[in-house]
This record gives structure tokens, C-alpha cells and sequence, in this order.
């Protein structure tokens, strides 16, 4: 994502960008087969579940609007 940013001339957002990001493209990602195999392997557990209520907070460089207290 900063690199798809960066591309696009690195544009301050007024708003979080979280809005865009999240939507059934997003959920989609996470729940994708492959990207939860990856985090059973990695975690030891087959035991994971990706909620129907998500969130994304995006963090860009130098963007105060993204940032995360």
C-alpha cells in the first residue's frame, strides 16, 4: 500500500483512508485460503477466524490523519 501511494505522488488524505479500504475486496483478502494457511503455519494452530465486523487502519509515512495512538 506505501507503494502504491508513493506512486500516486504521495496525497495528504483530509479523512483516514480507512473507508476505501474497507469493503468486501478487503474481507475477501482475509479470509483468502492461502493467506490463512500461511497463518496456521506460522501460529502453530488451525484455529483462526477472521470476524464479519473488520477493520483496517491503514498506516502511511508522514500522514498525522493515519496515525495510531
Amino acid at each position: 500500500m506505501a507503494h502504491l501511494w508513493s506512486a500516486a505522488g504521495r496525497p495528504s488524505y483530509m479523512r483516514s483512508p480507512r473507508r476505501d479500504l474497507v469493503g468486501p475486496d478487503m474481507y475477501a483478502l482475509l479470509v483468502e485460503p492461502s493467506l490463512l494457511d500461511l497463518a496456521e503455519d506460522l501460529l502453530g494452530t488451525d484455529e483462526l477466524s477472521v470476524h464479519g465486523i473488520f477493520n483496517v487502519r491503514p498506516k502511511l509515512p508522514d500522514q498525522r490523519r493515519t496515525d495510531t495512538p
